[in-house]
């Protein structure tokens, strides 16, 4: 079986590996939607990954919902990608812009224009004010020639290829799914009919870039307000939706669900990317929850309950492979205790068993997400070995050390309030668990 690390070849793309970095939205850009230098140096320092997916970028002034997210439209934004670009190739990395329409997320008092309300499939007003403008046909092709215009520039700029974002309830998506999309005319009703938007949208953007340039499309069956939602419930309709979009011209399906190893319908253990690539023969990308530890992970990588292969590749994927300080977290997260990380003497950031509030990206650090917490380790001069020490007390806190091969050390964890005994006790059983590290 091919594993994470193995390269693949994609039509005339090339790839060193098969991990993709998701489109993770930074909210960095400069005035005017412009990416800027500090999202070079960003993607530049991921460009381990066998493929790079940027943020979403969005391709028209009314496809805008957030502050300081990038855009597409403007020659200064085209610039400011192409310079990513650069930076993204010249540390030997590939890069797919992901375009994108918020649709009627957008509300009133986004700017460019702070008058302009969210575009949907339907009209919604409010006391009076419209809020989401529903779209005419006319709309419908403006929006259509913005994506195809956005896959040129980004073509013209040396981008590897472009990803459609057509999933987690933004515009695109919000054709599909009858209940945003109740039009009468040939864009409502059917999934034929709502699914008719997307495809002519992908016609329309592989026009633009010719056939050899690589068109991913991303869909989802949840939605960011539904977990349990359901596009659609079996293989044969799954098949309805996802035919007329290899027609158009997707290449490669990135399949967004929130347990990537959870099947996708009864009788198969075939998850939703699974589906889509044996009922259409293309590539696929699965994406949802991925963590450093558990089996349904690391087959991906080569590995079995009984054999571990070392990672082969510098850099990201290397550091991946490394879990054993991940399971400590997770441990200690399973065990209900709140801990502090401080990494070096610059930063710190608090880790807890219920959600973590104003996380902050900083550059050169490694995120590990889990389902009970989130962390962030400053990754550089992090060795092939990673030992853990016996937690010490001072009074007033209990602590852990990590130290690198060479006994430099790499992070600390405090607890985040005052231990009492009980809890103490609770670190020296920890502690026992991971002495072999």
């Amino acid at each position: 079986m091919a594993t994470l690390f193995d390269p693949i070849v994609l039509g005339d793309l090339e790839l060193p590996n098969r991990i993709v970095m998701a489109p993770l939205t930074r909210c960095r850009a400069d005035e005017g939607r412009v990416p800027n230098a500090l999202m070079a140096e960003y993607y530049a320092q991921r460009a381990d990954a066998g493929l790079i997916l940027s943020e979403a970028t969005a391709v028209t002034p009314m496809g805008v919902g957030y502050p300081d997210t990038p855009g597409i439209w403007s020659d200064d934004q085209v610039r400011g990608w192409s310079n990513v670009t650069k930076a993204v190739h010249a540390a030997g990395g590939r890069i797919f812009a992901q375009l994108w329409h918020v649709g009627s997320v957008r509300r009133l008092g986004v700017e460019p224009d702070a008058s302009v309300p969210g575009y949907g499939p339907m009209e919604k007003a409010k006391d009076g004010k419209v809020l989401v403008h529903g779209m005419s046909k006319a709309d419908i092709q403006d929006v259509i020639a913005a994506f195809a215009q956005a896959a040129r520039d980004a073509q013209a700029i040396g981008m590897d290829g472009v990803e459609i974002h057509g999933a987690h309830g933004y515009l695109i998506d919000q054709f599909f799914w009858e209940g945003s999309n109740q039009r009468d005319d040939e864009y409502g009703g059917s999934l034929a009919n709502r699914s008719r938007f997307a495809v002519e949208l992908v016609r329309a953007v592989r026009a633009a870039v010719g056939a050899d340039f690589p068109i991913i499309f991303r869909f989802s069956q949840w939605k960011q307000q539904d977990y349990s939602a359901r596009l659609v419930e079996t293989p044969e309709g799954l098949c309805e939706f996802l035919a007329p979009l290899v027609e158009a011209g997707v290449d490669i399906f990135h399949c967004s669900t929130r347990r990537f190893w959870i099947p996708e319908f009864e009788g198969s253990e075939l998850n939703l990317a699974g589906w889509t690539r044996e009922l259409t023969g293309k590539p696929t990308i699965t994406v949802g929850n991925v963590g450093l530890d558990g089996s349904e992970f690391l087959q991906f990588f080569g590995k079995t309950d009984e054999v571990a292969q070392p990672a082969s590749i510098d850099g990201l994927v290397e550091r991946l492979d490394k879990g054993d300080l991940a399971k400590l977290f997770e441990a200690a997260a399973e065990s209900g205790l709140p801990i502090m990380v401080f990494v070096g003497n610059a930063h710190c950031i608090q880790i807890h068993t219920g959600p973590v509030c104003n996380l902050k990206w900083l550059d050169d650090w490694f995120n590990v997400l889990d389902p009970e917490f989130n962390l962030h380790l400053k990754t550089t001069g992090i060795a092939e070995l990673w030992r853990v020490r016996k937690p010490s007390t001072d009074g007033i806190v209990t602590s852990w050390e990590a130290f690198d091969a060479d006994g430099e050390l790499i992070v600390q964890l405090f607890g985040a309030r005052k231990p009492g005994e009980p809890e103490r006790d609770d670190w020296r059983e920890l502690a026992e668990s991971f002495k072999a590290l």
